[in-house]
């Protein structure tokens, strides 16, 4: 499809990935909106502002996934059920259901949304709060939402897949996931079927979900559960299990210095100006979502990737519009909020257009990010373009070796590559004389830097897949560049090479020796 679209493939991508600006417009307005309600216009104004410079927000906002849709969706419908638990009537019911199953064909991830609201109204009954309107609602009232919410959701969520295999038997399905298969993952991580219902009560009972989400779920179980996924944090690379505070520092490293700032600030004012038992419920709306949520992918530590936490952000960035009554009251106060803002708004743009590859001061700035984290917060193939602009620019006329982690081909570009050795080598199918490094232009992904193994362009094979620490020995040369913060360029002379062959206990490179020779 690439090589038959080459001239417009460009025009193709970016008019699908423009498609996804929608969801991050509606999720500024409603930012917007929640915070104005809480805290004034000027609450408003600050938790937009940190909307519109978040780095994670410009980068997912403009990406054919579906993270900036749920967390638009999970923001929308943590919205909906604060206007249900202000007014428990069977409209506000119905159209929480709607959002629910809006969020719920989103990700999986956002199956905790019940949970949470659950969570919402003891504490709103815990405190007190809405008496007068939740004084009206009866136990069947109650009954009657809560069916309600659960009707309207899976029919909203049914018709995403045309009902397809919808009301089908539990004990039909094959699984494949320990959770639902009742089995341990064999160790060749091979696609074993099983059904832990199959011979129970609960095999003829009919699942009131389409059959495909059924079984999507079950694949992303498995892959949570096989610990297959590799995982870096802070120069180490783990395969299958994280670490559970991963997600902390994400926020960490990944929210610009001026947003932090405005996030602990808002968070002492809390705790310094108790407020009445209406704010604190709603304090309360916007903080259990986050935490729950957060507590829930911290325990999941099998698939770390940052961008799984993206719900939480807009409910910070709301929390932190109480600033904003605090503003017109106090100078030291506005001249904090104007510095937080000033500075993330500064931080975002000197990164322009490489938002994902974004990381704050306080841990050296995009280019030190290769320290902290990879994959999905660095490196998803982003660069490529920047590539080969760069290469027209600096190195014109000559054939790059690259190792590309991402599975478009160079070739649409234009870029004229060859490539890069593996220094680790699967002694299967390739020759051992050819491992390591050999002189002339690199460019190798952050990924492949730190050892995530991966399928690499290769011209006129289409990929071929990088083993653990395959390019891991190029951490021993400084690059010439660093190209959209992802893509390290290394121009090596025959004296580089030689001492790092010396070094790694390889034999001398000979000038015949060509990884295009490779069969």
């Amino acid at each position: 499809f690439m090589m038959l679209n080459a001239e417009r493939y460009m025009r193709i991508y970016v008019g699908a990935r423009a498609v996804v600006v929608f969801f991050a417009l509606a999720g500024g307005l409603l930012v917007y909106r929640w915070s104005s309600e809480l805290f004034a216009r000027l609450g408003g104004t600050i938790s937009l502002s940190l909307w519109v410079f978040c780095p994670e927000v410009l980068a997912h906002g403009g990406l054919v996934t579906m993270d900036m849709g749920a967390t638009v969706l999970f923001l929308f419908a943590s919205y909906g059920f604060r206007e249900y638990l202000k007014m428990p009537t069977l409209v506000n019911a119905l159209w929480c259901g709607v959002l629910l199953g809006l969020a719920e064909a989103t990700k999986f991830s956002l199956a905790v949304l019940p949970g949470i609201w659950l969570i919402l109204v003891v504490v709103a009954l815990c405190l007190g709060t809405f008496r007068r309107a939740w004084g009206r609602l009866s136990i069947p009232r109650f009954a009657l939402h809560a069916s309600a919410v659960c009707v309207v959701s899976l029919l909203v969520l049914n018709a995403f897949y045309f009902f397809e295999g919808t009301g089908r038997r539990l004990g039909s399905y094959n699984f494949r996931s320990p959770l639902l298969t009742g089995e341990k993952i064999p160790e060749t991580k091979s696609r074993e079927w099983g059904n832990r219902f199959r011979g129970g009560v609960l095999a003829f009972a009919p699942v009131p979900l389409p059959e495909q989400y059924l079984l999507g779920f079950d694949d992303q179980m498995f892959d949570i559960e096989s610990k297959s996924y590799y995982t870096y944090l802070r120069g180490e690379l783990r395969q299958g299990k994280g670490w559970w505070y991963y997600y902390i520092y994400y926020f960490a490293v990944k929210t610009p210095a001026g947003t932090l700032i405005l996030f602990l600030t808002s968070l002492i004012a809390a705790i310094a100006f108790r407020a009445g038992r209406s704010r604190v419920i709603e304090e309360v709306s916007l903080m259990v979502p986050a935490g729950v949520f957060l507590f829930m992918l911290s325990s999941q530590t099998g698939m770390n990737f940052g961008r799984y936490a993206l719900p939480i952000t807009p409910l910070l960035m709301i929390f932190a519009g109480r600033l904003g009554p605090l503003v017109e009251c106090s100078r030291v106060a506005k001249g904090v909020v104007a510095t937080g803002i000033l500075c993330s708004a500064v931080a975002t743009c000197s990164v322009h257009p490489n938002y994902l590859a974004y990381f704050n001061e306080f841990v050296g700035g995009p280019d030190r990010g290769i320290d902290h984290l990879a994959d999905s917060n660095l490196d998803w193939g982003q660069g490529l373009v920047e590539l080969k602009t760069w290469l027209d620019s600096h190195a014109r006329g000559r054939r790059v070796h690259l190792a590309y982690f991402g599975l478009m081909d160079p070739n649409v570009l234009g870029i004229d590559y060859e490539f890069t050795p593996f220094g680790r080598v699967d002694e299967s199918s390739w020759s051992r004389q050819f491992a390591g490094p050999i002189p002339g232009l690199h460019a190798v992904s952050a990924n492949f830097l730190v050892g995530v193994p991966f399928e690499a362009a290769y011209p006129g094979h289409g990929s071929q897949v990088a083993q653990e620490g395959a390019y891991r020995y190029f951490r021993s040369f400084t690059p010439v560049a660093i190209v959209a913060h992802s893509i390290y360029v290394y121009d090596l002379t025959e004296e580089d090479v030689a001492k790092a062959r010396r070094a790694c206990g390889l034999p001398p490179f000979h000038k015949n020796q060509d990884d295009s020779e490779h069969p």
